[in-house]
């Protein structure tokens, strides 16, 4: 995975991100879809309040990371 750095940060975001505007899946799918981006080095997540339950289901797939990968996560909103 390629990662830029974002503005004058310290943060490097992969290239790619896991939209979550359309998640309508069951918490089981989120977490695969989560853990699968994760493997593929993707580390940043967009969200937000308007794109329905996607926030519940990121914390709730959240719970299952260990706490390093949780820190590797920029989750934007």
């Amino acid at each position: 995975m390629q990662y830029r750095r974002f503005g004058k940060t310290e943060l490097n975001l992969s290239v790619f991100s896991l939209g979550t505007m359309r998640s309508l899946a069951s918490v089981s799918t989120f977490k695969a879809t989560l853990a699968a981006a994760l493997d593929q080095g993707i580390n940043h997540v967009e969200t937000a309040r308007g794109y329905g339950q996607s926030e519940k289901l990121l914390g709730q797939s959240l719970q299952s990371l260990s706490p390093a990968q949780r820190a590797s996560l920029v989750i934007t909103t």
